[in-house]
């Protein structure tokens, strides 16, 4: 990995954040559920890797880990 790589995590943005005060709600009007942002930097190369959970992906995942079941 890049010696300048940085991750950004918000685990839960249907949560309050005070953190991301203005992009959580907007995200979460957008039904984004949670993400996590990668940036890759050396010298004069940069790159980023953003990636999104959905709301209703993230509710499906809740729902089997607790009830074992996706019905």
């Amino acid at each position: 990995m890049s010696r300048g790589e940085r991750v950004f995590r918000i685990a839960d943005l249907t949560a309050e954040h005070q953190r991301w005060p203005v992009y959580a709600p907007q995200a979460r009007k957008l039904g984004i559920g949670s993400m996590m942002g990668f940036l890759f930097t050396e010298e004069e190369d940069l790159g980023a890797l953003n990636l999104f959970n959905s709301i209703k992906l993230r509710e499906v995942a809740r729902r089997v880990c607790e009830e074992g079941t996706l019905s």
